[in-house]
Parts: C-alpha cells; sequence; structure tokens
C-alpha cells in the first residue's frame, strides 16, 4: 500500500476500555512484525477530532430535528423514548449554531485534505470495547459515536477492518480514512493491511443451517 500514518493517542476523540487498547497494540504488533512502520500523525491544532464528533451530533440532531421532530413529539408514534428525546432535543439547537457547524466542516475538510498530502490513509480506532447489551439509556456505546463521527463529519472516505476479538470472544475493529475523494488508494490500503491486522480468522460454525 501507499503510505499509511496512524492518529496519535492524545488526538482520539475518545478513551479506549482495556479490551480497546488490547485489540490497538495486537493490531500494532502486527503491523511491526509484517514490516509496516506508520508514522505517528498529530492534526493541526485547529483540527480537533473530539470536537469535529461533537460538531457532528449538532448536525445529525438539528437535521433529525427538522425531517422527524412531528413525529417524536406526537405521543403515538411508536418510538423507543431515548430517540425520542433525542430527536426532540434537535429543535433547541439554534439554527445560527448549526450553521456555523456547516462552516467549521468546511474549513475541516480542507484542513484535513492539507495535513492529509502525501498519505494514503489515516488508521485510528474504530471501537473503544466490543459491543455490549442495550442499556436503557444507550450510554455504554457513546464512545462508539465519537470515534466515528470524524470521518462522517470530514466527508471521509473510511473502511472498518477487523482486529481480532475480545476476552469473550466478540470482534474488535480499526479504521481508516482518507480526505474525501480518496476512495481507491484507501481501499488499496485496506486491502493489503487486513490480513495482517487480523491474521487469525474466525468462520462460525453454520453447518446447522445446511452452509
Amino acid at each position: 500500500p501507499g503510505p499509511v500514518a496512524v492518529l496519535a493517542p492524545e488526538a482520539w476523540p475518545a478513551p479506549l476500555a482495556e479490551a480497546g487498547l488490547r485489540a490497538w497494540r495486537e493490531a500494532e504488533e502486527n503491523l511491526a512484525r509484517a514490516g509496516y512502520t506508520p508514522t505517528s500523525w498529530h492534526p493541526p491544532a485547529a483540527l480537533s477530532f473530539a470536537r469535529m464528533a461533537d460538531d457532528n451530533s449538532v448536525v445529525l440532531a438539528y437535521e433529525a430535528y427538522r425531517y422527524y421532530g412531528a413525529l417524536a413529539e406526537d405521543p403515538a408514534t411508536p418510538l423507543w423514548d431515548v430517540v425520542r428525546k433525542r430527536i426532540a432535543a434537535g429543535g433547541r439547537i439554534a439554527q445560527a449554531d448549526y450553521e456555523a457547524a456547516l462552516q467549521r466542516r468546511a474549513a475541516d475538510m480542507a484542513a484535513f485534505a492539507q495535513a492529509m498530502q502525501g498519505l494514503d490513509a489515516l488508521l485510528m480506532p474504530a471501537c473503544d470495547q466490543a459491543a455490549q447489551a442495550l442499556d436503557a439509556d444507550d450510554t455504554r456505546h457513546a464512545g462508539l459515536g465519537k470515534l466515528l463521527r470524524p470521518a462522517n463529519f470530514l466527508g471521509a472516505a473510511a473502511i472498518s477492518l477487523p482486529v481480532g476479538f475480545d476476552a469473550e470472544g466478540m470482534p474488535m475493529a480499526v479504521q481508516l480514512l482518507a480526505p474525501a475523494g480518496g476512495d481507491a488508494a484507501m481501499l488499496d490500503c485496506a486491502a493489503a493491511l487486513e490480513p495482517v491486522l487480523a491474521p487469525a480468522l474466525r468462520r462460525p460454525d453454520l453447518s446447522g443451517w445446511g452452509l
């Protein structure tokens, strides 16, 4: 593959749980064993991945209310209460705040493309932990959104790649990002790195279904 960089841990938009850190370190070790030495990538000061995750949430919530606010406010609509409250919260976001987030998005996309010149892809965690049982307030997976939303906000070409399993046998993953339009080179990197990042494949036994 072409040049690949790794997002510096201090720039991660969310901390990783123990299982997430273990999977990340194993991925780094697998890369090193295969002869890959990606450079550590520090984003420009204005390009905060945590802030982009928050800005993406603002855009999502604002637009969700514009499209689905009437449904959320109708008590007859069969919605999970958590979803109803999240959509309703979008109605409290000022248009000026929404437009400011979109302006930052345009600047962030340009800054990311500029900072990634000479690189085909950026590697970073895709999940802070393996999938957990859904809790009543849907807070256990908050870190997942924080890790994935920056790519959405940037309009980035992105792909998730498996990196093994946690102690319970649940899958873990990392992600590769590239500036908008960089899909081809990023996918070439993904194809080369996938067998390196997860060398031990597990296939479920589907014989009971005749498969």
